[in-house]
């Protein structure tokens, strides 16, 4: 089949199962934050389609699925904390799919996002001495899933260890050397009301705990980050009944030129 042919016929497909099942696509922009990491924190932003399920009035946002892909993210960073022994962190990161779903209309969501990639963690200037750590692991365990990886550092017995966890619209707290860091999750729609969240402008922010610590003998030291995930909802995709059209011709073409 023809490359352009099959393609039209899956973006068609994936209307007539989002329409079969009762959900909307809903055209957004997602920013991908690991705050904490390192100064400037790794940020990347992409535009995609997401699968949409709602009730109220289809304003509630009860389930979400977004594509992955949308974005890489490769960033160099000295880290924030001045107690740790790292001297530069280097992220390498591209966003898995996520799904989420949440509770009673009320536009909270929790699910997974998965983060393919590694952090190198340097000790030693120039990074003459470092260890690459994968955010996730086999898909699961790790960043956005929940679980932990652990690598050697070289240095002894030491490791550097990252602790994930799912994502919430609530608040996510990790601890550092300091206390307990949090941020806050929030949906709310164009008014700033959860009951509004799918409309447009409406946002999702999603967040997740992450701890990178690094531990040798006796002593553990450790590097709070807190991701966040927001989407933010554009105009109504009506590009999508054009794109309909365009796979339905693409498609009579192609069975015209088969005769």
């Amino acid at each position: 089949m023809h490359p352009l042919l099959r393609c039209a016929l899956a973006s068609l497909l994936t209307l007539l199962v989002a329409a079969s099942a009762g959900a909307d696509l809903w055209q957004f922009e997602a920013t991908y934050d690991l705050g904490g990491i390192g100064n400037p924190a790794p940020v990347g932003t992409g535009v995609g389609v997401a699968t949409v399920n709602g009730s109220g009035g289809g304003s509630h946002v009860n389930s979400l699925l977004i594509p992955g892909g949308l974005v890489t993210i490769q960033s160099t960073s000295t880290p924030t904390a001045t107690t740790t022994p790292f001297t530069k962190l280097i992220v390498s990161m591209t966003p898995g799919a996520g799904s989420f779903a949440g509770g009673s209309g009320t536009g909270t969501l929790a699910g997974t996002l998965p983060v393919p990639g590694n952090v190198r963690v340097c000790f030693l200037a120039s990074c003459l001495l470092a260890v690459d750590v994968p955010f996730t692991e086999n898909g699961t365990r790790g960043v956005g899933i929940g679980g932990t990886i652990t690598a050697p550092t070289g240095l002894g017995s030491g490791v550097v260890t990252i602790v994930g966890a799912t994502w919430d619209t609530a608040t996510a707290t990790v601890s550092s050397s300091q206390g307990p860091v949090t941020i806050m999750g929030f949906a709310h729609g164009p008014a700033s009301l959860t009951s509004s969240t799918r409309q447009t402008s409406g946002v999702l922010q999603l967040v997740t705990p992450v701890q990178v610590k690094f531990a040798l003998g006796a002593t553990s030291i450790p590097l709070p980050v807190l991701a966040s995930l927001q989407v933010r909802f554009l105009p109504e995709p009506t590009w999508f009944l054009g794109l309909a059209t365009g796979a339905g011709l693409v498609a009579a073409m192609g069975w015209r030129r088969r005769r």
